[in-house]
């Protein structure tokens, strides 16, 4: 169930026209109900074709998923209408609209914003995971995201060790576990220097055993299996560090990517007098 007000919900009414059981009401041509359902699809996964829950007015589904979805689902389904709105909205605006959809923008980030930050997902499998991780932290189900980052962060960690040409399989050719790919990608780091200060590399080195204890958590306290799950507090705390350690290394990657890109410039190729912009 969301966190929205009474006076959220009639401003999003009143400014995506949303009344007499219809959607962009003021839009006279070229939008039909089938525009709200791949709007709903896109943002939701609900296809309201096709779900009897949803046999409904557009008005009432989109009012359903108001009253009845988690606040990052909300969210999401604003920020698709919002988008969808600017790319109709060819008149001329006068203060009062600007105002209402600067409002909505910020409630839509209200609505998604998230107490972690993880990289971003490399492909669509991966930002369904990704998103599944946000909502569940931003609807204080951490618990429910223990399984999920720890699927983000494997494949996270194998796609950084074979960006390097680091091994992520034993000598019988068995993928290896998390804690073990982190440890040999701290391994390449050290050897090759790529961090500008000692302790960065001890910091990874020290999440070698917190990602051995993250296996075990996802093993026998997570929705993984059928298992007791690990408390609110616990379990935050655990996908935070997680997290906290999955931007740093997407960080410096990209750093060092950048800083490859910039010395690649052939200085000695420069004719004479000639600048390199």
């Amino acid at each position: 169930m969301s966190t929205l007000t009474f006076v959220e919900k009639e401003r999003m009414a009143n400014f995506f026209g949303i009344k007499g059981g219809y959607v962009f009401s003021f839009l006279k041509n070229g939008y039909n109900k089938t525009n709200t359902r791949n709007m709903i699809l896109e943002a939701t996964g609900i296809d309201i074709y096709s779900n009897a829950d949803y046999d409904m007015s557009q008005e009432r589904c989109i009012r359903k998923i108001w009253d009845e979805c988690d606040d990052y689902t909300v969210g999401k389904l604003l920020q698709v209408m919002l988008d969808y709105y600017m790319s109709v909205a060819d008149w001329s605006w006068d203060w009062k609209e600007e105002n209402d959809y600067n409002y909505l923008r910020d409630l839509e980030k209200r609505l998604m914003q998230n107490p972690i930050s993880i990289p971003s997902a490399a492909t669509d499998t991966l930002k369904l995971v990704k998103e599944d991780i946000e909502r569940n932290c931003n609807n204080n189900t951490p618990e429910l995201a223990l399984d999920r980052l720890h699927t983000f962060s494997t494949e996270f960690f194998r796609t950084v060790c074979k960006k390097h040409g680091i091994s992520i399989e034993d000598d019988r050719g068995n993928e290896l576990p998390l804690h073990s790919l982190v440890g040999r990608l701290k391994n390449w780091y050290a050897e090759n220097r790529y961090f500008d200060s000692a302790f960065s590399v001890i910091a990874i080195q020290n999440t070698i055993n917190i990602f051995d204890k993250y296996n075990a958590i996802r093993n026998d306290q997570s929705a993984a299996h059928p298992n007791e799950m690990l408390n609110k507090a616990e379990a935050m705390y655990a996908v935070r560090i997680v997290a906290e350690t999955l931007t740093f290394i997407d960080k410096i990657e990209h750093i060092k990517d950048e800083e490859k890109t910039i010395h690649r410039i052939p200085w000695d190729d420069l004719d004479d007098g000639e600048l390199p912009f």
